[in-house]
């Protein structure tokens, strides 16, 4: 007596084994259900249907999963540790109502250091079951930055909302009125991220420093020094060292205190380095000539190797 043969499945069965088994092939999912012979063409074209309504979607190396899976190479943000201390993950941009599939980081590659809460980062995906995957980080995409530097807006209401001036996060932070500190509309502030820096939802900041208005003539500049961390205070130690500073002695140098340089920095400039001095210049062999100096201010004789000015000046990469 011969072996009955086993009925196809139905599609709803072929979905309900996909959410199980995300990532399975055709070979699988005919080992599965038994499926042999003519059947199998009948089974392809089942798949193939369940595809064209949107039903299951293909990854690369032919593995389907269900519509509601994840592509086999997708940006996701690193969202803490499980109970065990592994990294966990969720994609950055789902929108689907369904809850979001569960990512853990099984392997990091060469990224050293490893990624910390907060970072995004590419991930290739493994479906290990329904809504769960394994991630292997291919690249770190950006790391969660801890401040932000942007400019104060209390139009949106309660509150306000920053807009952050680094290209790389030109997105909004919401503040709650709680966390606005003395900052008022139009100010340029450095504010410290709550929760996500990539999730809309979840995006806050509180304001931790005013650093000026941003129509000001030195809002560029003190923007650029925030934004890229150059220290704008000077340690105990140099202070210490400049209150010692001395006038060096002039017995080897040209003293033009008497010459009325005119300064070129403008009025809301940090020093007066630089200055000019011109006149006709009375000499005979240079008719209708000028008598120009152009002064330039000798910091660096203030700022010796080694001293406690000279390692400000390093970590401000200036003299």
């Amino acid at each position: 007596m011969s072996k009955s043969k086993a009925p196809l499945p139905g599609m709803d069965d072929l979905i309900a084994f996909l959410n199980e088994n995300a990532g399975a092939g055709k070979r699988e999912i005919a080992r599965a259900f038994h499926v042999k012979g003519d059947d199998r063409a009948k089974l392809k074209e089942m798949l193939k249907d369940l595809k064209s309504s949107g039903k299951i979607e293909t990854l690369t190396g032919k593995k389907l999963v269900p519509a509601d899976g994840l592509p086999e190479y997708c940006q996701c943000e690193i969202t803490g540790s499980d109970s065990d201390g592994e990294l966990v993950a969720r994609p950055l941009n789902w929108d689907k109502p369904t809850p979001k599939p569960q990512i853990l980081i099984t392997d990091l590659g060469r990224l050293r250091p490893p990624p910390a809460e907060g970072d995004l980062v590419l991930l290739k995906l493994t479906p290990k079951g329904k809504k769960f995957f394994h991630g292997a980080v291919i690249r770190r995409l950006s790391a969660k930055p801890e401040r932000i530097v942007g400019v104060f807006d209390t139009t949106s209401g309660k509150g306000g909302r920053i807009l952050s001036v680094d290209r790389r996060l030109r997105q909004n932070y919401i503040v709650d009125s709680d966390h606005a500190g003395k900052a008022k509309n139009g100010d340029v502030v450095v504010a410290e991220i709550i929760g996500s820096a990539f999730n809309a939802a979840t995006r806050r900041a509180r304001v931790v420093e005013v650093v000026g208005r941003a129509d000001a003539p030195r809002a560029a500049s003190l923007i650029a020094l925030h934004l890229h961390a150059v220290p704008t205070e000077f340690s105990p130690e140099a202070l210490k060292q400049a209150e010692k500073a001395k006038l060096p002695d002039m017995k080897h140098r040209a003293d033009l205190r008497g010459v009325p340089l005119v300064t070129v920095d403008g009025e809301d400039a940090r020093d007066f380095d630089d200055a000019v001095f011109a006149e006709p210049d009375g000499n005979k062999d240079n008719p209708d000539g000028w008598h120009i100096i152009v002064a330039i201010a000798d910091v660096a004789y203030f700022v010796r190797p080694g001293t406690p000015l000279d390692d400000c000046a390093r970590e401000r990469g200036n003299s």
